[in-house]
C-alpha cells in the first residue's frame, strides 16, 4: 500500500509539477503578449502625442509668421504713407524757381495731353503771381513743344499745388497737381521703396 500511495504521491507531483512548468509557460507568454500590446499602445500613444504636438507646432509657426507678415506690410504702408506726407510736406518750402520751373513743366505736359492751342490754367495764388510774373517765359517755353500755342489764362482759385489745365470752354482737362501726381505714381512709388525695404 504504501508503494500505492508513493506511486500516487509520485505521479501527483509531477503532474502538479507539469501543470505548473504549463501555467509559467502560459503566464510567461502571456505577459510577452500583454508586454507587446503595452508598448504598441504606448508607442501609438507617443506617436500621437508627437503627431498633435507637431500639428500645434507647425500651425503656431504658421500663425507667428503670417502675424510677423502682417505686421511687416502694415510697416512698409506706414513707412510709406509717412514718406509720401513727408513729400507733401515738402512742397510748402520750395523757393520760387522751383515751383516756376515745376509750374512750367506741369502746365505744358497738360497743353500737350490735351493738345490745346489756348488754355485756362488754374493754380493757387502764390503759383498764379509767380505765373503772371513770368507769363512771356512760360509761353516761349510751352512753344518749344506745342509752337501752335498761343495763350492761357490764369485763374488762382485752386488750393492745391500743381496746376490744372483744361480748355477754354473748360470741357476737357489734365490735373496735374502735385496731390494727383503723387496719387498716380504712388503704387510706383511704393514698390520702390518695398524693394529697398527687402
Amino acid at each position: 500500500m504504501r508503494n500505492i500511495e508513493e506511486e500516487i504521491k509520485e505521479r501527483t507531483q509531477s503532474a502538479t509539477k507539469k501543470i505548473l512548468e504549463r501555467a509559467k509557460k502560459v503566464e510567461e507568454r502571456e505577459f510577452a503578449i500583454a508586454r507587446k500590446k503595452k508598448n504598441a499602445i504606448v508607442l501609438k500613444g507617443k506617436k500621437d502625442v508627437d503627431r498633435i504636438t507637431n500639428m500645434h507646432r507647425d500651425s503656431l509657426n504658421a500663425q507667428l509668421i503670417l502675424e510677423y507678415r502682417l505686421k511687416m506690410d502694415n510697416f512698409r504702408d506706414e513707412l510709406c504713407s509717412e514718406l509720401l506726407n513727408e513729400i507733401r510736406g515738402e512742397l510748402d518750402n520750395l523757393d520760387d524757381n522751383t515751383v516756376l520751373e515745376s509750374l512750367k513743366n506741369l502746365i505744358r505736359e497738360g497743353i500737350l495731353n490735351l493738345g490745346l492751342n489756348k488754355a485756362l490754367v488754374k493754380v493757387n495764388k502764390r503759383s498764379a503771381a509767380l505765373l503772371k510774373a513770368n507769363y512771356n517765359r512760360l509761353i516761349d517755353f510751352i512753344r518749344e513743344k506745342a509752337g501752335s500755342f498761343e495763350s492761357m489764362n490764369i485763374d488762382d482759385s485752386l488750393e492745391a499745388y500743381g496746376a490744372i489745365v483744361s480748355s477754354e470752354s473748360a470741357g476737357e482737362f489734365f490735373d496735374n497737381t502735385f496731390k494727383r501726381r503723387l496719387e498716380r505714381f504712388e503704387g510706383e512709388f511704393k514698390e520702390k521703396i518695398l524693394e529697398r525695404l527687402g
